[in-house]
């Protein structure tokens, strides 16, 4: 994304410093995009390790009995 804007920022017609300040509001809302996804993800993943080591804990006690 950032090449393609540096790259209208060189033509006619486009302002650099808008062209900058946009290149820098997708920089942050790619930044953002990421945090939210890896925090979706890390929740998803601390539950199924709950469920996964509940499994666990009913198994070793059920072999152990």
């Amino acid at each position: 994304m950032r090449s393609a804007l540096a790259a209208l920022a060189e033509l006619p017609g486009f302002q650099r410093g808008e062209i900058a300040r946009f290149s820098e509001m997708a920089e942050e809302s790619k930044s953002a995009i990421c945090s939210y996804l890896a925090s979706v993800i890390e929740i998803a993943e601390t539950e199924a390790a709950g469920r996964w080591s509940k499994r666990r804990l009913v198994r070793e006690r059920r072999e152990e009995g």
